[in-house]
């Protein structure tokens, strides 16, 4: 079985929207939208994981006809309001 880049299945692939995502959340400083104390390890771990899964169904791989692969990659700003528009909808 192969990811979307081809890559074997015994290979890790670290998409680069999701990833360029994930370093901005974990960057964030700014504080819960609803007012919680969110600064702890796990919370930055949170959102930086939410940002890689949002990247990742926001800027999908792309198969090239030649068989390589492209990928956009978000906007700086992106991830963050991404992150704090789910914060906001969570209860």
């Amino acid at each position: 079985m192969t990811d979307p880049a081809g890559a074997p299945e015994s290979e890790i692939l670290v998409e680069s929207a999701g990833f360029h995502a994930a370093l901005e959340a974990l960057m964030m400083d700014d504080p819960h939208p609803k007012g919680y104390i969110s600064n702890s390890p796990a919370a930055r771990l949170d959102r930086a994981l939410y940002a890689y899964e949002w990247a990742r169904r926001e800027y999908p791989l792309e198969n090239l006809p030649d068989g390589r692969w492209s990928q956009m990659l978000p906007k700086p700003g992106l991830a963050r309001e991404a992150v704090l528009a789910k914060e906001a909808r969570d209860e």
